[in-house]
Order: structure tokens, then C-alpha cells, then sequence
């Protein structure tokens, strides 16, 4: 149960059921109405002083005496109630505003038909983003004068030499290749990151097929494509995925985390002020902990800024630690960790259920039957519940905009399983 007090006279919050998915025999919510819901919804409600208004099932109730239980139905005219609390992610007056991270993108995921057959990828990820980034489209192969459709090109080792040759004709385009690449590279103004066609001999930037010859004849060996080798030469630090990388649920979210960070931090490094790097520093304090606390610590003291340096050489050094940081994804076990500091602030608050319940939470995550957003959800209801103001700016909790977080998806982060080969 939750007891929700407004504090001002309109305010917004949106409540997220994620436990609802834990029925498969569906479930209901019960207020000071009947109402149904379904697994995984989202709902929006406006508040006032006394009443929630506008929901999409229509309640309308007291803001002063609003709880929700949920109830599992397994049978008809049958229920058992279970002791599970409504998981929520409550923002209250103040969301938090994201940065539009600039993102140079494969032109043929989801924006133009321009690969070698005329035909375009379709990547769901990629429109769920359109509205949270500014995307750069390029296609190289395209730029140095191939048209569409075209005789595909390979990357072939010629005397012990990468070179990318297109079979049909015998044409070698290496050079055009690397003076495009070098020259597009060069042009761009501030990048977040990138979004490269998957093997692709062009763009892709890793597991590329490279061939002994151009006659049909199996592949030998993997490098990055020519453009991607480019990027990774010129932007290693930045955050640099391909279309189907990024189907897997853990690198999605370590690209999406990476990405809008470093669009923070430029924010940051353009504003030129000190205390910018200050709250920057406070406001990551805990994903940099789940991600590297010895990098942690070089960043607080370069933020303390105890020897007075200045702040382009401050800068300067605290954005190679904070690439450093950021560099891998955390374990299961570094984010546990952080919950259990998190959960800390309010432990002696918390009733024995209420422990029990996110301690069982947890073990579901570990063992890759609940996301981290499910765990993160219940922090963000205490932190809200007991009016932790530090808490409620730490980016752990919401990393990048939650529309873009795929909830639905289940995964174990602490099998020891290598998911970046």
C-alpha cells in the first residue's frame, strides 16, 4: 500500500504496475472503484489538492486516502489476494529533463532503402528513438559514388593487406572509402555516438567477414568494416553499437546509459561552470558506482577540484576517467550493491514486509526473472514516500528517458554469460 499527500496544488504522476506481469491468470486493481487492468500497463493521472482526474479508467477519488492492493484471479468468482506492493515510479513535480544526444546512424536502419539490394532494415529501437535524439544519417557506400542497387563489395585480404574490392567488377575502392571516411569524420561538429549497419563491410565496427579472395569462397577471418574501423579509430570512447547488438537487452540499455551520459557531460563541459561539474558528479554518484568505483573516486577528487586547477584541465581529465568509467557495463553484483546502499537510507522506515518483499525482488533479478527497472521502481516509491531529495536526483534511477527502457524484458546480469563478442 501506498499513502500519496500532494504538495503543491498540480503536480504530475505516473504510476507503472510492473508487478502486474508476475499472474499469467491476469490481474485487478483495486481503489474506491472497480477497476481492471492488464499485465504491464501504464497509467497517467493528473492530481490536485483532493483528487486523482483524467486516468484511462476513469477513477476519481480522494488524494488523501488512495491504496491499491493487487489481486490475482485464478478462477472465476474465485480471488486470492496476494501480499505483493505495487511496484510505482512516481514523479512528482519535478521530471527530469534529458539531453538530445546527436547520433550518426546507419541511412539504411529505419531512415532510407539504400543497401545493396534496395532495401531498408527495419529496427524498432531505432524509431523508439527518433523523438529522444538528433540522428545524423550517412551511407559511405553510397557518399563515394556506388548507387542503389549495386554489386555488393567485401573486405579482402590482398598480400597479407585489408582492401575492399567489389567482386562483380574487380573495382578496388579502399581510398575513396578512407578519404570519405576521414573527411565525414572530420566534419562533425559534437557526437554522441553511433549506430552502424551489422556486418556490413562498410559500417559495421565489428564482425565484419574478411575474404582471401573475391571468387566464392568462405570467409577467413573478422575485422571491422572500413568506415566502422574509422569510428572506433576516431571516437573510441563514445557509445557505438550496431542494429542487432542492440536486440540484446543488456547492451541496449549499456548503449542507451553511455549515450545519454556523455550527452550530459557535454552539456556540462559547454556550460564552462564549476558547480555544473559539481552536481554532475553528485548526480552520478551512484551509476558510476555500479559501473567503477575506483573510477568513482578519481572523479570525485578531479570534481573537488582540491588543487585548483583550471577548469579546461579539470574538464579534460575528468572526461578520460568518466570514459573509463563508463567503458563496461556493471555486474549484477555492483548493482545490487548499489540498490542495498540505496535501500540503506530508509531501512529502520521500512516495515518487515516491505524488506522481505525487495530482498525476494532482488533474487528474481539475479536469477533473470525480473529486469532492473522492477527494483528500481520500488527505490524510486520509498525514495518519494520518505522524501529523500538527494536520492531523487540520482541517475541510477532513470539513466535515460523511461519510454525507451524495454520493462517487459527479463534477463539474468549475473550468469557470467560474455554478451560482448
Amino acid at each position: 500500500m501506498l499513502f500519496v499527500k500532494p504538495q503543491h496544488s498540480e503536480q504530475t504522476i505516473k504510476i507503472v504496475f510492473d508487478s502486474l506481469s508476475y499472474s499469467p491468470f491476469g490481474v485487478g486493481l483495486q481503489s474506491e472503484g472497480p477497476v481492471a487492468l492488464a499485465p504491464d500497463s501504464h497509467v497517467n493521472a493528473w492530481i490536485t489538492d483532493s483528487h486523482i482526474l483524467g486516468t484511462s479508467f476513469g477513477i476519481i477519488a480522494p488524494i488523501q486516502s488512495v491504496f491499491w492492493r493487487i489481486k490475482t484471479y485464478e478462477k472465476p468468482n474465485i480471488t486470492s489476494e496476494y501480499n505483493i506492493q505495487v511496484l510505482m515510479s512516481l514523479q512528482v513535480s519535478k521530471l527530469r529533463e534529458f539531453p538530445k544526444p546527436t547520433v550518426v546512424v546507419s541511412k539504411c536502419i529505419a531512415f532510407e532503402p539504400v543497401r545493396w539490394n534496395a532495401q531498408m532494415i527495419a529496427s524498432e529501437f531505432v524509431e523508439k528513438l527518433k523523438p529522444y535524439v538528433s540522428f545524423i544519417t550517412v551511407c559511405p557506400e553510397v557518399e563515394i559514388g556506388l548507387g542503389v542497387p549495386r554489386d555488393p563489395i567485401r573486405i579482402v585480404l590482398v598480400n597479407g593487406e585489408k582492401r575492399l574490392l567489389q567482386p562483380a567488377t574487380g573495382i578496388d575502392y579502399t581510398e575513396k572509402m578512407e578519404t570519405f571516411s576521414k573527411s565525414f569524420l572530420d566534419s562533425l561538429d559534437a557526437v554522441d555516438g553511433f549506430i552502424l549497419k551489422s556486418g556490413s563491410p562498410s559500417s559495421g565496427f565489428k564482425n565484419v567477414k574478411v575474404y582471401p579472395s573475391i571468387e566464392k569462397v568462405a570467409s577467413v577471418g573478422k575485422s571491422p568494416g572500413f568506415f566502422g574501423e574509422a569510428v572506433l579509430q576516431k571516437f573510441p570512447n563514445l557509445a557505438i553499437e550496431d542494429e542487432r547488438r542492440l536486440l540484446n537487452p543488456r547492451i541496449n540499455e549499456h548503449f542507451l546509459t553511455k549515450l545519454f551520459t556523455l550527452a550530459s557531460f557535454r552539456g556540462v563541459k559547454k556550460s564552462g561552470k564549476v558547480r555544473d561539474l559539481v552536481k554532475f558528479q553528485s548526480d552520478n554518484k551512484y551509476l558510476f558506482t555500479a559501473y567503477n568505483q575506483k573510477e568513482l573516486r578519481f572523479l570525485g577528487k578531479i570534481a573537488a577540484n582540491q588543487e585548483h586547477k583550471a577548469f579546461d584541465e579539470a574538464m579534460k581529465n575528468y572526461e578520460t576517467h568518466l570514459y573509463y568509467a563508463l567503458a563496461r557495463t556493471p555486474s549484477g553484483g555492483a548493482n545490487i550493491n548499489v540498490m542495498s546502499k540505496i535501500m540503506g537510507y530508509f531501512s529502520h522506515q521500512l516495515s518487515k514486509d516491505e524488506k522481505s518483499f525487495f530482498l525476494n525482488s532482488i533474487e528474481k533479478y539475479k536469477a533473470g526473472r525480473l529486469p532492473l527497472s522492477a527494483c528500481l521502481s520500488v527505490l524510486k516509491a520509498w525514495i518519494v514516500r520518505f522524501k529523500q531529495e538527494y536520492l531523487s536526483s540520482q541517475t541510477i534511477l532513470e539513466p535515460f528517458p523511461e519510454q525507451l527502457a524495454e520493462l517487459e524484458t527479463a534477463y539474468s546480469e549475473v550468469d557470467g554469460k560474455n554478451y560482448w563478442k
